[in-house]
């Protein structure tokens, strides 16, 4: 029976369904905990102050009988915390699975390539996103979470053509805003030589996109990426635009990678769980990925 610690590292939820969200998952057989930090009225970003958020989350991944981290929602405050935690201490606890997206990418960044934890990017119980323990993609992760389910398909909008006709690699990815904040930093791993990106974002323009990962060229942190696969880009496209002309398109332009796209996974219903650091595979238009969590490291350090 997998014990499950849900945190508020970033914002407060907006919904008022994650009591009922959590009873659902003690329905069906997990052991759910969660704290609730003293709330900071004074800047409405984040859940509660930086002291506070730091206090709760590092006493979950303290706590060794806690097997999951699983983050409430996203929003903004991640960044405050991974530079104040005490990680020479946190290479002697137990590992955790990191599970959330958006914000929570630069904690479960950071975690993966300082000490090569098991994470994934996929459903958050405190957001209005969350579909229910039957929507297709909260369905899946309960599978990968209870050990039922260690591989599964993403189709992918478009075969681009490749030399070699298979593309192989480790998924590394997130949330581009997010990561992107944090090329430069410690938290960013030191090398992506022979992973495949999986990055969605939220309410952003084409030309801040494209920006973004023109960044990521110039500072080095495309060397020996094997795809970029974009997910969902929820708000980010004008009425009439489309990802593959406004997007992909001068994406192709600028870098000398294969850009896939799909909607399996974003800031969007289903955003079907990814395994940070699972061995994939894109053939005839499908990414396959393969999952054992024990094996599975990122750590750069």
């Amino acid at each position: 029976m997998k014990n499950i610690a849900i945190v508020r590292p970033c914002g407060r939820e907006t919904t008022t369904e994650l009591s009922e969200n959590i009873a659902q998952l003690r329905t069906n057989g997990f052991i759910v905990s969660i704290a609730d930090p003293n709330p900071a009225p004074d800047w409405k970003y984040t859940s509660a102050s930086i002291l506070g958020r730091l206090r709760e989350l590092t006493a979950v991944l303290m706590d060794d009988s806690i097997d999951i981290v699983w983050c409430c929602r996203g929003g903004y405050g991640a960044s405050d915390l991974i530079s104040r935690l005490d990680w020479q201490t946190l290479q002697k606890v137990k590992q955790k699975t990191l599970i959330g997206f958006s914000d929570f990418c630069a904690i479960q960044t950071a975690f993966s390539s300082k000490l090569g934890w098991p994470s994934i990017h996929g459903p958050m119980p405190g957001t209005k996103l969350w579909g229910g323990l039957n929507a297709p993609d909260v369905s899946q992760l309960v599978s990968i979470i209870r050990g039922e389910l260690q591989s599964a398909t993403i189709q992918l909008e478009n075969e681009q053509a490749h030399p070699t006709g298979t593309i192989e690699g480790e998924l590394f990815g997130g949330c581009l805003t997010v990561l992107t904040s944090l090329i430069g930093t410690e938290f960013f791993p030191k090398t992506l030589t022979g992973k495949i990106l999986f990055l969605e974002d939220v309410n952003e323009n084409p030309g801040r996109i494209v920006r973004s990962l023109t960044q990521w060229q110039q500072s080095g942190a495309l060397q020996g990426v094997r795809a970029i696969i974009l997910g969902n880009l929820f708000g980010c496209l004008s009425e009439g635009e489309s990802k593959k002309d406004a997007i992909q398109r001068p994406l192709h332009e600028r870098l000398a990678i294969p850009v896939f796209l799909t909607e399996a996974f974003g800031h969007t219903s289903p955003n079907y769980p990814i395994p940070l650091g699972a061995h994939a595979t894109i053939l005839s238009g499908s990414l396959v990925w393969r999952y054992a969590p024990h094996a599975s490291r990122l750590r750069q350090s």
